[in-house]
Order: C-alpha cells, then sequence, then structure tokens
C-alpha cells in the first residue's frame, strides 16, 4: 500500500470509529473531542497487532510533511 492509501485508511478508520460509537450508543453519546477518541484509537491500534506499525506511522508522517 502507498502512503495515500494508508492515510486514507487512518481516516477512514477514525470516521468509522466515530460512527460505531454513536450507533453503540443509539445518537446519546459521540465522540467530540481528541480526548474522548484518544483511548478508543490506543485501543483500536492494539487489538488489531498491526505489524511494523511504527514503520508505518514514519511512512504516513514523512507523507504528510513532504506535501
Amino acid at each position: 500500500m502507498t502512503p495515500r492509501e494508508k492515510l486514507k485508511c487512518c481516516m477512514m478508520m477514525r470516521s468509522m470509529m466515530k460512527a460505531e460509537v454513536i450507533d453503540f450508543h443509539k445518537g446519546k453519546e459521540e465522540l467530540v473531542s481528541m480526548d474522548d477518541e484518544l483511548p478508543v484509537i490506543i485501543y483500536i491500534v492494539l487489538m488489531c497487532n498491526i505489524k511494523q506499525l511504527m514503520a508505518n506511522l514514519v511512512l504516513i508522517d514523512d507523507f504528510i510533511n513532504f506535501e
């Protein structure tokens, strides 16, 4: 996957995460700030057991800073 595809995947994951929280709580709760999102993102990343996570994050970071 290219850095652009990896970045799109991260953005899609965040969007899906927020939608699932709203669905789970039937619209009564949502993730409104990064303080709310960060623990959920950490949980997702840990449970996914992503191979070479840091290498992928550095690749995305380099791509963002290059653009």
